[in-house]
């Protein structure tokens, strides 16, 4: 069952909460922000603003609300903080009036940190985690794979089995954990009609159609390239109401927006929040695939403790492509997802040119490999099975 995979994240909230007065939890809607809360704070301490009645005391009288609830013994959670936004200056006036680290645990389905009032009220404050989707290795309560190695050293941790059904069913608990296709679906077009019809209108800052919301997402997932001028062209709306629009699915977490490195060409490309729901909008398997092993790459990062590497992708002009152009402080790598074991030359050809542009950067072909093995030309081979 769901409820009983450990969440690699909770060692991580627990570390920022020995550090800031204020941990802070972001996720997209169904991706598991309130069993993490309530794991690390009890049913005594959680308040979910998603229940009317909470939401209606948090708005009318925030400062009362927090100091009301406010423990020395525990940390305190409070779940879709940004329907009472007014408590973000509450909980500034009460880590202000009385430091203390992990007083406040403040989760949400939109990036209330990117709102300049509420940025403000949190500057210095808060320690800030994201929660991605459910990784292989919690799925199966083992050990993960850590960026903190380098990958010619990992071991086989997976099978094949484990990560295509971590493809294949995505890793929100609410849908992943169900085998029923049928019932998986129903699942996924209730968080969709949430996502379209609900939520996105409440930070868009324009009436849209849900049907519209819809066809854009469907358009992101089989095309993530698409670009604002043919999505507004196919929709039959304004560019700049496109950007909007894009803008509040990023913001609600619902896709990740990764730019093209510098050395080559292409726009914005987008990556829905979860395989599953990417694969059930039509996205091709090869993206859906580039879906996870970004969000591993990323839940790997927050599990070490690293902050949030640079992420990329690489196109040239005549067309070649690499997944993922990684920059951290310890360097650059450029990852190819590849199909076969028994790659062609045309298909590494990418990471040459990228070599003879960033003389430095380590190049990886990820993909079905027996075993770690290197080319004569730098390129590491690494097997799915070591990474997830």
């Amino acid at each position: 069952m769901a409820h009983t995979r450990q969440r690699f994240i909770i060692d991580v909230l627990k570390k920022r909460a020995k550090l800031w007065p204020v941990v802070g939890l972001l996720g997209p809607r169904q991706v598991g922000k309130s069993t993490v809360l309530k794991t690390l704070c009890g049913e005594n301490y959680y308040f979910n603003l998603d229940l009317k009645q909470i939401r209606e005391e948090a708005s009318k009288a925030p400062d009362f609300f927090i100091e009301s609830h406010r423990s020395d013994r525990s940390i305190v959670a409070i779940d879709e903080v940004q329907k009472a936004p007014d408590l973000f200056d509450a909980v500034k006036a009460s880590v202000d009036n009385k430091k203390r680290p992990g007083t406040f645990l403040l989760a949400g389905s939109t990036e209330f940190s990117t709102k300049v009032g509420i940025r403000e009220s949190l500057t210095g404050r808060i320690g800030l985690v994201r929660l991605w989707p459910l990784t292989v290795a919690e799925l199966n309560q083992r050990s993960s794979p850590s960026v903190a190695m380098p990958l010619r050293r990992f071991a086989a941790l997976s099978t094949p089995k484990n990560i295509a059904q971590r493809v294949e069913f995505g890793g929100m608990p609410g849908l992943c954990f169900i085998r029923n296709q049928a019932e998986r679906d129903q699942l996924i077009e209730g968080w969709l009609e949430t996502t379209c019809y609900r939520d996105i209108n409440q930070i868009v800052g324009f009436r849209v159609r849900g049907e519209t919301v819809r066809d854009a997402l469907n358009i992101v997932a089989r095309a993530p390239d698409v670009t604002t001028t043919q999505l507004a062209q196919q929709l039959g709306i304004s560019t700049p109401s496109i950007r909007k629009l894009l803008d509040a699915l990023e913001t609600l977490m619902v896709i990740t927006r990764m730019s093209a490195h510098p050395t080559g060409i292409g726009k914005d490309r987008f990556l829905l929040c979860d395989t599953a729901v990417a694969a059930y909008l039509g996205a091709s398997s090869r993206d859906v695939r580039q879906i996870a092993l970004y969000q591993e790459l990323m839940c790997q990062y927050t599990f070490a403790g690293f902050p949030a590497p640079k992420i990329s992708y690489y196109q040239s002009s005549r067309g070649s492509f690499v997944d993922f152009v990684l920059e951290d402080k310890r360097g650059i790598a450029a990852t190819l997802i590849v199909d076969t074991a028994t790659p062609k030359p045309y298909v590494l050809r990418a990471l040459g040119n990228l070599k003879k542009k960033i003389p430095r950067i380590e190049l990886f072909a990820v993909g079905p490999f027996s075993k770690v093995s290197e080319s004569k030309s730098g390129i590491q081979f690494i097997p799915w099975t070591h990474l997830f």
